[in-house]
């Protein structure tokens, strides 16, 4: 009886869980249903009535995730648009992501685009899950390259931000200047975008950059409606954190009365009360307090930081041309040939003296730049004296912004490709690819890297580089701070392209910082050798913090953290002198006797030299340019040579043999032969010996006979070990 009851309770049990499970399938086929309904009917809404619906969709819950994941498939971009914002809320943020990336590549809509940003800035915001953060960085990079509505500009910013951590610098940079683009106007008076100013500033506010905007959020405070109230929000909160830190201070007890005691003194008794400038003088404080710590942090004040600013991007308003100092004047060394001097037929050696009729005689070379500087726009007035000219020239030059190139390259004899990267800038990766691609097409067999003297520059810009040469997913550094934890995550290679030939990179003491990356992780995964000299040694990590209490006009930079290339060494040189990265093979420059160099001087202070070529270049211009790429160091080749070497041994009382003469001579035709083509010599084949023995060891790697190719018939034994044993540095 007892086990038949059992069997009837069991009975009963089994049949009220089928019909709880009743209700519960009927409701999830009745929501895919209805989401289905709602997703086809959705263009036919606007504006809140749209987004009611894709509210209403949300709140049917998880389980119409599936539904929800085919309308990201839909063609048409609005329904593709609600089911990203939906899909993320569901857990579905990789997905998500990826469809807001490709409608903002995609669609042509404007409002498509705007709000597609708009999701993605504030999905991503303090959230983690959404996919390869790198990925979706590098995506939004690329977007950022070609879109540009200021909004989504502006959208795409804040994503980017959040996506790579604080102090992106990209996201804060391009907000900056939509800061700046806000106060366009137009031929009327009128603001081009309406509301940017206001939206970009109250976005920097969000993410830390509070200083820099503080007027323009004080004005925005005093506007009804929710920007006012938004910005007044940000003035109270940045109020209680500039209390608390002064409280903090106080609370250190840090003495800094020393300071006070010693303005008021120097004020009270110092000998030349104008000098007496408090403001200099607490920058010198600071400068002092930067410098004493090691000689990468330092203080810029607001002129630095800006002269900082053109240094990295190689972009200003000039007359476009290198000078020196020379015979007492401002000299043109060479002229950079897109700018307006050489189109206004300014040539090398010109001389350049006056300014704005202020003579250049015995100025600091430093002081006549800043005045050829300027708005790009602007004219600057000069006088300009040229050899054999019977007196100067005025010339009225229109400043121009002057890109400078950070990459070059040129195919050598015997199918071998250079590539010289001056600095890493903002656009050094693009110039750098752009130009392996040229060398690939012309089917280079090795490539030559040239680092020396190359300071460094932008971490993004040398592991975007660095990408270009390692398979993906390999470590190209990390950073440790001075507890030796990581900081950060490594930086890790994103792409599989790559260039996949002998490369041998030339590095000297100049070569620091960033091209000591490139150069390390190239030695590190056997993919490049290092020839030349040991490198400098800049391993550390220096942070630029905008001052607040200068409303981020100066900056302190300041070092955090030091980096380990992949193989776990750090090249930074400690007190002990160690550090840097050592050659695979080692050769020095040769350098020349002092006594020389006095010699040589004394001949470019005369016209002997000048006057030669130009006698000489118009009746054997074909010649000259030859010479120009390659004069097998015969000073026969060149006319009259004779009549030359002993006029500068008679005037001059010099002694220089004939072959260092040859070199003076190469020089000026080279400078005649490249202002005439209007593009310079990148390489020196005849004395550059670093060069020179990279050459061999490429030929060597490629079983190439240098004899077998005419430019490098005089190298085929110069650096036989009989001769020359190099140096081979253990790995």
């Amino acid at each position: 009886m007892l086990q038949k009851k059992i069997t009837i309770w069991s009975l009963a049990l089994l049949v009220c869980f089928l019909f709880t499970m009743v209700p519960f399938s009927y409701t999830q086929t009745e929501n895919a249903s209805q989401v289905k309904d709602l997703l086809e009917n959705l263009p036919k809404y606007e504006g809140e009535a749209f987004w009611g619906k894709v509210s209403e969709i949300e709140s049917l819950g998880t389980d119409i995730k599936p539904a929800v994941e085919s309308g990201l498939q839909n063609t048409n971009p609005f329904i593709r648009l609600a089911c990203a914002k939906i899909i993320y809320e569901l857990d579905g943020k990789p997905e998500s992501v990826v469809t807001l990336l490709s409608l903002l590549k995609e669609e042509k809509s404007k409002e498509i685009k705007r709000v597609a940003s708009e999701i993605l800035g504030t999905s991503i915001k303090d959230d983690t899950g959404y996919g390869d953060k790198n990925n979706v960085a590098e995506s939004i990079q690329q977007l950022l390259d070609i879109v540009l509505e200021p909004e989504v500009r502006l959208n795409l910013s804040r994503a980017l931000y959040y996506t790579k951590g604080k102090g992106h610098i990209r996201g804060i940079s391009e907000i900056k200047d939509l800061v700046k683009a806000g106060e366009a106007k137009n031929a009327k008076g009128e603001l081009k975008y309406p509301g940017l100013r206001a939206e970009a500033a109250l976005t920097l506010a969000e993410l830390g950059s509070f200083e820099e905007v503080r007027d323009i959020i004080k004005e925005l405070a005093k506007e009804p409606g929710q920007n006012g109230r938004l910005a007044q929000a940000f003035l109270d909160y940045y109020q209680l954190y500039k209390d608390y830190n002064r409280k903090s201070a106080v609370q250190n007890k840090y003495d800094y009365s020393i300071l006070d005691e010693m303005l008021n003194i120097i004020k009270q008794y110092y000998v030349d009360p104008k000098r007496f400038d408090v403001d200099k003088l607490i920058t010198e404080a600071a400068k002092g307090i930067a410098g004493s710590l090691d000689k990468f942090s330092g203080y810029q004040d607001e002129e630095e930081k800006k002269l900082a600013e053109e240094d990295l991007n190689k972009r200003y308003g000039g007359i476009g041309a290198y000078v020196s100092m020379r015979d007492d004047f401002l000299t043109i060394e060479r002229p950079i040939y897109s700018g307006p001097a050489y189109k206004a037929n300014l040539r090398s050696l010109d001389k350049i003296t006056e300014v704005e009729g202020v003579s250049t005689r015995g100025k600091s070379i430093e002081e006549l730049i800043k005045n050829l500087k300027g708005e790009p726009g602007t004219k600057v007035n000069i006088k300009v004296y040229r050899k054999g000219w019977p007196k100067e020239k005025e010339y009225q030059l229109t400043r121009a912004i002057i890109q400078i190139d950070t990459a070059r390259s040129v195919i050598l004899p015997g199918d071998i490709g250079f590539l010289s990267i001056l600095t890493f800038g903002q656009n050094t990766a693009k110039e750098v690819w752009e130009n392996l691609e040229k060398l690939k097409k012309a089917n280079v067999k090795a490539i030559i890297i040239d680092l020396r003297f190359n300071s460094g520059g932008l971490l993004s810009a040398v592991c975007e580089i660095v990408d270009m040469f390692i398979e993906k997913g390999k470590v190209i550094l990390t950073t440790k701070d001075k507890d030796g934890n990581l900081l950060g995550e490594p930086y890790v290679t994103l792409d599989d392209n790559k260039i996949d030939l002998p490369v041998f990179v030339l590095v000297n003491d100049g070569s620091a910082s960033a091209s000591e990356i490139l150069a390390g992780v190239l030695q590190d995964y056997g993919k490049g050798k290092l020839v030349g000299g040991k490198t400098f040694g800049k391993g550390s990590v220096q942070n630029l913090w905008p001052l607040k209490s200068t409303n981020g006009k100066t900056v302190f930079r300041i070092t955090i953290a030091k980096y380990y290339l992949p193989s776990g060494r750090c090249i930074h040189k400690e007190i002990n002198g160690e550090g840097g990265l050592s050659p695979d093979i080692e050769i020095a420059q040769p350098e020349r006797d002092p006594w020389k160099d006095f010699a040589f001087n004394k001949v470019m202070e005369s016209d002997i030299v000048t006057k030669y070529v130009e006698n000489n270049y118009g009746k054997n211009k074909e010649l000259f340019t030859r010479l120009a790429e390659d004069d097998s160091l015969d000073y026969n080749l060149y006319p009259d040579f004779n009549e030359l070497y002993n006029s500068l041994n008679e005037k001059l009382n010099i002694h220089l043999s004939k072959d260092d003469v040859r070199g003076i001579v190469w020089d000026y035709v080279r400078k005649q032969v490249s202002d005439d083509r209007g593009e310079e010599f990148i390489v020196n084949l005849e004395e550059d010996v670093q060069l020179q023995r990279s050459i061999i060891e490429a030929l060597n790697a490629l079983k190439i006979a240098p004899e077998t190719i005419k430019n490098y018939k005089n190298l085929a034994h110069k650096f036989d070990k009989s001769e020359m044993p190099p140096k081979e540095t253990p790995k």
